[in-house]
């Protein structure tokens, strides 16, 4: 049976919600203290759940799986190389750590500090099946860093210095865009953006739903 539209999105914003980020910190600076890898019978249960799970023919999992074993013989996707694709998506600077952590955490499944690639693989399965609401609702979730329910001032500050920064380099200019941005998500104007302002507007502006897709595509 596949996973409905919310059990995906909520699966992936569990992970979010669960991570430390001093630990995940602690575990990067630390080094990879690798977790035992899957036995070749384990492995060929999990492709098969996989394949099953996304429908997902046999022939191009595997590819997709054997071209990670080629680049990371290991069995483990580095930490490090992960943190530097997600820091290759946008304008990076010490604004966006939190947010870096939280793409991170959505990989880091049992926050060891290190992902083996059917971990890896599956995330990534998991998020293209994602519909742009379900998305949506992951984004809003990566961005809430302080996991306060709500999307605060300065968090949309920092999504559009992360993401928009590059483009936009003078400060003045990102706050007026920011300003505008919270205008419009702020819907109630109680000076906090919540979850369900966020997924209406989000899917109601094409500027902002694109950048949200973008997100996913580019970061994974």
């Amino acid at each position: 049976m596949h996973p409905t539209s919310e059990e995906r999105s909520e699966h992936i914003s569990g992970h979010l919600y669960k991570v430390s980020f001093s630990s995940l910190t602690s575990a990067t600076i630390m080094g990879n203290h690798h977790s035992s890898l899957p036995s070749k019978k384990q492995k060929n249960k999990t492709i098969a759940h996989l394949q099953e799970k996304y429908d997902i023919s046999k022939e191009d999992l595997n590819h997709l799986v054997e071209s990670l074993e080629r680049r990371y013989e290991d069995g483990m996707v580095t930490m490090q190389g992960l943190r530097q694709s997600i820091r290759a998506t946008f304008f990076y600077d010490s604004s966006s750590k939190k947010i870096e952590d939280s793409l991170v955490a959505i990989f880091d499944r049992n926050h060891s500090g290190n992902v083996d690639i059917l971990e890896y693989v599956e995330t990534i399965l998991e998020i293209q099946n994602m519909s742009a609401e379900e998305k949506i609702q992951v984004a809003f979730d990566v961005f809430d860093t302080n996991r306060s329910g709500f999307l605060e001032r300065d968090e949309v500050r920092h999504i559009v210095k992360a993401f928009i920064g590059s483009k936009i380099p003078k400060e003045s200019d990102r706050e007026r865009l920011v300003e505008r941005i919270w205008d419009k998500l702020d819907v109630d104007k109680d000076n906090r953006i919540s979850r369900k302002e966020f997924k209406k507007v989000a899917s109601l502006e094409p500027e902002i739903s694109n950048a949200l897709q973008g997100l996913f595509v580019s970061t994974f």
